[in-house]
């Protein structure tokens, strides 16, 4: 092949032009982009512009026949609080609601909302106006609001959260009108008026309800909310007595909520004496409208607003369209600050504010164009906003920059900080109520309840026939003697006793109690032959035919479970096993915050987390939850034997010389199927001590006292010799069986032994308020076996076990209920109003009122069902430290536990 050799040297000439070409470009293309990234940097560096966040606003239009919008906004930094905020917004007329996220002052609004943790919810209407009238009940606006804002929160709100927020209201001109009346039917927690001083017939008029309801709505938001939303929205006889629209005959109005007012000073609609006065006139009258909480000098404020100094930057720096901008900002300060730009035509005024014309070059295209060029595009940037943002750029000027009426951003920071402090005082308040009247309990009527005619016509009064069987069933009997006491309190109203009170309306009730028959039930048709599979079934049956429905019928018939769901109410499980003897997950579930008056508690917590479950047997585990739940002890059939404690001062020597054995029991040790049992393992230990092996005497000395080392029955004795057996002992063992407790524990007490415990992680009634260490002593399973060396290496015997003693009549009354079952009829009670006192006996019931009253202080604070979390363990520590007279901090050396101690 042959080739030209000129051919050659020319494509090497154009192939060195063609790289010199795109070397070329490529170095031109580099340093242009060097120059476009300087100018950027540059630019950036001058103006700083803000980084505006994407928020996430959803719109909801109302049907077509209504002329009402929402447009929500959720805040995520609070989406998984129980105690979210929502705040309300309405603006004023001619606005809609896209002007908040569209003006810049509406901006400022919400960007404060945005940092103080509220979720937004604006609401406006097509027709740019509100519909301001009295009465209230009869207003179609609001009315159609009422009803839609409860489909938007239960259809919206609830369905993602599981929880109502509490709600707050911000209005602004004619939305403030209306934000006044939508105040007394919503339940509003505080609101702040700008602009416009509400509507006041709507603020001055009074509500029917009475005044215990009025203040429950002020300063218990949880009810305030599942009121309004839940309560009224059924229809029914009862609600026909409290709900606004179900009875318009009447003002069920909600109390007037603390109230923070913006005036604008240049205000040419309203005057500084508008507000004045309406104030004046709410404070006179404040306990009627609002409550407790409307009386707080806090509780009505006022602010004015006034024209902010205006510099060449102001724009610049507050208008969020000039960020970037600064010459536009200069514009518009040179137009403010000279005289020529006034003008007397009302139509070459701008904004209808003030009378300048801020496009007065507009008119002089001859002068502008002797401008420069960057001069020119700059005026031309600036007119085109304001033709564009000419209504975002008015509002910025009449509200915040000449204090007159329009959106303002002003006090922003104060109002915000106030409604904090509202929400302060409230639950001081609310505190301060539930301290200074007695606990208010309501319990359900079980005949409402059961519908299955089989267990409805089983009767369960103090008549009943529950717990025929056995005399040992008797102590499972605080099931009905807790119904018994509470009905009793019905009765006597307005009495109180223990300092609980009956609640004669339902609705103010702190706890609500759930009455059942279960272990009634349970025992009378319990048979220890069942096999574990006719074990199961028989439970199965009685969950599916009786309980489930009870509990059912609850939430069915009744609205209170959907308060709180369930964490204002109690049940008495007093059986062994608590709620675990239900075996059924679905009920467990259900009654997963309701607090439970159990027998049985033990600390699971504080093993490891592989340790096998405690009390395990027939394969069903207790279920107790520790500083949730409340121990409460059995009844003791045997406590009618002795009426009063010993007195030592005067008796001791007599008491001290009747006592003959250092250590008793009575009672069966080989039920258990295990050989790793406590009653096992205490029946190897007798014949080491006593029996085959005899490691130690029968009779043990200390100083001139001889003491026989250990009685032990296995088996039952008659209540007599188990009495006095009781008396002649120091220690009586106290063993754990299938659950931690033992009755020996309770009897002990009432007849002047010291309870000596051999249980595993146990926990004793009302740990909080008896100290246990002063009168009883606890082994552990382990050491059981050095159990008699531990005694007699006691120091001062004598006065040791004095002190016991002592310490032990003081609590001689805190575990015995004030019943006593009739002779021969093992399923009868008879009240002892001896053992009340009228509700002045230190018994078993003020303990419990001591218990519920810390309780619910601790769930105002955050205690939940889960109180091995973060929120449980901080409300705790935060009442105990703050109330420890009424709710004393459970400090280590209290605590049983796994502790031994002497």
């Amino acid at each position: 092949m042959e080739f030209d050799v000129r051919s050659i040297v020319y494509f090497i000439i154009l192939l060195d032009l063609l790289i010199a070409t795109v070397y070329l470009m490529r170095s031109q293309n580099k340093i242009l982009n060097s120059f476009y990234a300087i100018q950027i940097k540059a630019n950036h560096s001058r103006c700083k512009p803000v980084e505006i966040a994407k928020h996430h606003v959803i719109f909801y239009p109302l049907s077509s026949s209504y002329h009402y919008e929402y447009r929500y906004e959720l805040n995520l930094k609070q989406n998984s609080s129980n105690e979210s905020r929502l705040i309300l917004l309405l603006t004023g007329r001619g606005r809609s609601c896209i002007d908040w996220w569209g003006f810049s002052v509406g901006d400022k609004i919400l960007s404060k909302m945005r940092s103080a943790g509220y979720s937004i919810l604006a609401l406006c209407t097509n027709k740019k106006d509100y519909t301001v009238r009295m009465p209230i009940q009869k207003n179609r606006d609001v009315y159609w609001i009422d009803v839609t804002f409860r489909m938007w929160m239960k259809s919206i709100y609830l369905k993602e959260f599981q929880h109502y927020p509490r709600l707050y209201l911000f209005g602004l001109s004619q939305g403030s009108r209306m934000g006044s009346l939508l105040s007394r039917v919503l339940p509003i927690q505080a609101q702040i008026l700008y602009i416009y001083p509400g509507y006041k017939p709507s603020l001055l008029i009074h509500s029917d309800y009475d005044r215990e309801i009025q203040n429950r709505l002020v300063l218990d938001p949880i009810f305030a909310n599942w009121f309004y939303f839940d309560f009224c929205s059924r229809k029914s006889f009862i609600t026909n007595n409290y709900c606004l629209f179900h009875n318009q005959s009447k003002n069920y109005f909600n109390p007037v909520p603390p109230t923070y007012f913006i005036h604008a000073t240049n205000d040419r609609l309203l005057k500084l004496d508008h507000y004045l006065q309406l104030i004046f006139d709410i404070r006179k009258d404040a306990f009627r409208l609002g409550g407790s909480l409307l009386t707080h000098n806090e509780s009505i404020k006022l602010s004015i607003s006034t024209p902010v100094p205006i510099s060449s930057d102001y724009m610049h720096k507050n208008f969020n369209k000039w960020f970037c901008k600064p010459w536009s900002s200069q514009f518009f300060y040179k137009h403010h600050t000279k005289a020529k730009y006034i003008t007397k035509n009302r139509t070459l005024n701008t904004c209808w504010c003030m009378k300048i014309n801020f496009l007065y070059y507009t008119q002089f295209p001859n002068v502008t164009k002797t401008w420069s060029d960057i001069e020119q595009h700059h005026f031309h940037d600036y007119v085109q906003d304001w033709k564009r943002f000419r209504f975002d750029i008015c509002e910025e000027i009449c509200g915040d920059l000449y204090g007159q009426h329009s959106m303002t951003s002003q006090h922003l920071d104060r109002t915000v900080d106030w409604l904090n402090e509202i929400d302060t005082y409230r639950s001081k308040y609310k505190i301060e109520d539930l301290l200074r009247r007695p606990l208010r309990i309501w319990m359900y009527n079980k005949s409402e309840l059961i519908q299955n005619d089989h267990y409805r016509n089983y009767s369960t009064t103090m008549k009943t026939d529950c717990g025929r069987n056995v005399h040992a069933n008797q102590m499972y009997s605080v099931e009905y003697i807790l119904q018994d006491y509470f009905q009793r309190l019905k009765n006597i109203y307005p009495k109180s006793q223990h300092d609980i009170i009956w609640s004669k309306d339902p609705l103010l009730a702190d706890y609500y109690i759930i009455p059942h028959d279960y272990a009634c039930m349970a025992l009378d048709h319990y048979r220890s032959t069942l096999t574990d599979f006719e074990y199961r079934a028989f439970y199965k049956r009685l969950n599916h035919e009786y309980f489930l429905p009870l509990l059912i019928n609850i939430e069915k018939l009744f609205p209170f479970w959907n308060m709180t769901f369930g964490s204002n109410h109690l049940i008495a499980f007093t059986l062994g096993k608590n709620m675990g003897v239900v075996q059924n997950r679905t009920i467990q579930d259900r009654l997963k915050n309701v607090i439970q008056l159990g027998l049985t508690g033990f600390r699971q917590d504080l093993l490891p987390y592989y340790a096998q479950p405690l009390y395990l047997h027939r394969n069903i585990t207790p279920i107790y939850r520790h500083n949730y739940d409340i121990i409460i002890p059995p009844f003791n059939r045997l406590q009618r034997l002795n009426n009063k404690p010993v007195t030592m001062n005067y008796d001791w020597n007599q008491w001290y010389r009747q006592k003959k054995n250092l250590l008793f029991f009575a009672g069966t040790v080989n039920k258990s199927n295990s050989q790793d049992s406590v009653r096992q393992r205490f029946s190897s230990f007798v014949r080491e001590t006593i029996g085959e092996k005899r490691i130690y005497k029968n009779k043990t000395i200390f100083g001139k006292k001889e003491l026989n080392t250990l009685i032990f029955i296995d088996g039952y004795q008659t209540s007599n010799n188990y009495v006095n057996s009781i008396r002649s002992s120091i220690f009586h063992l106290c063993l754990e069986g299938v659950s931690p407790w033992s009755p020996r524990l309770y009897e002990s007490i009432s007849f002047g032994a010291i309870p000596l415990i051999l249980a595993e992680s146990i926990v004793l009634p009302f740990e909080r308020f008896i100290d246990w260490h002063s009168f009883s002593v606890i082994i552990n399973v382990e050491t059981m076996t050095n159990m008699i060396d531990s005694i007699k290496n006691i120091q001062n015997f004598e006065n040791y076990v004095q002190q016991k003693l002592i310490n032990e009549t003081s609590f001689f009354h805190a575990f015995r209920w004030p019943y006593s079952a009739i002779d021969e009829k093992y399923d009868q009670h008879v009240f002892l109003s001896d053992e009340d006192l009228n509700g002045r006996r230190v018994n078993v019931l003020h303990y419990l009122s001591l218990e519920l009253r810390c309780r619910r202080l601790e769930q105002f604070y955050g205690l939940t069902s889960d109180s091995l979390s973060i929120s449980s363990g901080n409300a705790k520590q935060y009442v105990c430290s703050k109330y420890s007279s009424i709710c004393p901090c459970e400090y280590e050396q209290r605590r049983l536990g796994l502790a031994e101690y002497f």
